[in-house]
């Protein structure tokens, strides 16, 4: 019996790890109107910038901040790309940290938001 809730608390550690935070993926940018490079890049400064002041919100920020919260939890980095969610059963600590992740997703869903529709209207394509 021990090793099977050694087993399950395992298998959820591996679950919970496997899993990422879905704001904090970078978007595929796309440039529709043959833009140079260096335009590409100028582009992408310029959008990001506008993004930061008009939300407040700075991506490479959060970024730390989930890190930081991670280490602090003793968990291990959570890789970026897919949503991470608890079931409802989980403990008020899980409840907690889960409270973090998606106050971090949605601060850098309204930071994306900004930042694609500016690189939308400089004509690239953004997935």
């Amino acid at each position: 019996m021990r090793k099977l809730a050694v087993f399950i608390v395992l298998l959820s550690v591996i679950l919970l790890s496997s899993e990422a935070i879905a704001g904090l993926r970078k978007p595929r940018i796309y440039p529709k109107e043959e833009q140079t490079k260096e335009q590409q890049e100028k582009d992408r400064f310029e959008c990001r910038e506008l993004a930061v002041k008009e939300t407040g919100v700075d991506p490479d920020l959060l970024e730390m901040r989930l890190d930081a919260f991670e280490s602090m939890q003793g968990r291990a980095a959570i890789p970026r790309g897919k949503s991470l969610t608890l079931s409802p059963s989980k403990s008020s600590e899980s409840r907690e940290y889960q409270d973090k992740i998606d106050a971090i997703n949605k601060q850098y869903k309204e930071y994306l938001k900004v930042f694609s529709e500016e690189m939308k209207a400089r004509g690239y394509k953004v997935k």
